[in-house]
C-alpha cells in the first residue's frame, strides 16, 4: 500500500512538473495561465479565475496581460519569471479582491494602473509583488475580522503606496516606497504594523489618522519631502489610538522627523493620543526640527538619540 501512494505522489509531481514546463514554453508565442489541481490552461488570467475552485492554485506563466481582474473566491495566483498586469481600463483597479478570504497573489508586476490592487471587504496575503501606479499600489478597505499582509513589494508612483481604512487589521514587512506622495496612508480605525520597511524620497513617509492603531518597527525614512512620521488629528470627537514606534530611523527629512502637529505655521497639535517605544533614531543636516511640538511629553527612551535638524 505505502508504495503504491509512493507511485502516485510520484506521478503527481511528475504531471504538475510536465505542466509548468509547457506553461513556460508556450509563453514564447502566447501565454498561458494553469490552473491546479486541474490542469486546465487558458489564455488569460480571468478565465482562469472564473473557472477555478476554491483554493485553487493559478499558475501565471511570464509575459504583460491586458486584463482588470476581478477575484471573489479564496485563490492562489502565482506568477511565473516576469509577469505584468497592465488593466485595459485604469480607472479601474488592475486586480479587485472583493467579499472573499484567503487569496494569495505572488510575484506579479502592475503598471499603468490607477489602482493596482483593491481588497474590499476581504482578507489578502500580497508578497513580492511590484507596483507604478498613479493613484494607490494596495488599496485596503474593511470593516470586522478583515486581515491583509503585504510582505516583500516594491511601490512606486504619484500618490499613495498603500492605503488603508476601515477596522480591519493590515501588516505591512520588507516593502519599499519611493518617490510617492505618501508611502502608507493610513486612515479610519485600522490596526497597521509596519517593520522593516524603506521609505525614500516620499512626501510622507507615514500618514497615520489619530484613530488608528499603529506600530512602527524597525522602519528606515530617508528624505522625506515633509516628514517621515505624520499623525493627524480627526475632526470627531473621538478617542485617539496608541502609537508605538521602536528602533526607527528617519534621516534628512525637509520640514519634521515626527510631526504631530499641523503641516504649516503657527504648527498646532492636532494628536493627543498615548505613544509608547524605544530605540528610534532621528538625524539629519536640515529641516524645521526632529519633532513637532517639541514640548509634547515624549516618553523617557524611546529615543535613543535625536539630532537638531
Amino acid at each position: 500500500m505505502r508504495k503504491t501512494t509512493c507511485f502516485a505522489v510520484a506521478l503527481l509531481i511528475t504531471a504538475l512538473v510536465g505542466l509548468l514546463g509547457v506553461a513556460c514554453w508556450a509563453q514564447d508565442t502566447q501565454a498561458v495561465v494553469s490552473v491546479f489541481p486541474s490542469g486546465q490552461t487558458f489564455s488569460s488570467i480571468q478565465e482562469a479565475i472564473n473557472s477555478a475552485d476554491a483554493y485553487d492554485t493559478i499558475v501565471i506563466s511570464e509575459g504583460t496581460y491586458h486584463e482588470n481582474l476581478v477575484i471573489g473566491r479564496p485563490l492562489t495566483l502565482i506568477g511565473l519569471d516576469d509577469v505584468l498586469i497592465v488593466p485595459v481600463d485604469r480607472t479601474l483597479p488592475a486586480i479587485l479582491i472583493e467579499n472573499t478570504n484567503d487569496v494569495v497573489i505572488r510575484n506579479i508586476g502592475i503598471e499603468a494602473a490607477d489602482i493596482g490592487i483593491k481588497i474590499s471587504q476581504s482578507s489578502a496575503i500580497i508578497e513580492s509583488c511590484h507596483f507604478q501606479t498613479a493613484e494607490i499600489g494596495v488599496d485596503f478597505v474593511g470593516m470586522g475580522p478583515v486581515t491583509a499582509s503585504i510582505d516583500n513589494c516594491n511601490f512606486r508612483g504619484d500618490r499613495f503606496g498603500v492605503r488603508a481604512g476601515g477596522d480591519g487589521s493590515l501588516q505591512i514587512a520588507h516593502c519599499e516606497f519611493k518617490g510617492l506622495g505618501y508611502g502608507a496612508f493610513l486612515f479610519g480605525m485600522t490596526h497597521v504594523t509596519a517593520y522593516d520597511c524603506l521609505f525614500e524620497l516620499c512626501d510622507q513617509g507615514v500618514g497615520i489618522s489619530s484613530t488608528v492603531s499603529a506600530t512602527l518597527i524597525g522602519n528606515r525614512m530617508e528624505s522625506m519631502h515633509l516628514s517621515g512620521i505624520q499623525v493627524a488629528g480627526v475632526p470627531f470627537d473621538v478617542a485617539h489610538a496608541p502609537l508605538v514606534l521602536v528602533n526607527n530611523v528617519i534621516r534628512n527629512s525637509t520640514q519634521w522627523g515626527i510631526n504631530f502637529c499641523t503641516t504649516m505655521y503657527p504648527f498646532e497639535l492636532t494628536f493627543d493620543g498615548e505613544v509608547k517605544g524605544f530605540g528610534n533614531i532621528i538625524e539629519g543636516g536640515h529641516g524645521y526640527g526632529p519633532l513637532c511640538p517639541t514640548d509634547y511629553p515624549w516618553p523617557e527612551g524611546l529615543f535613543s538619540e535625536v539630532e537638531r535638524f
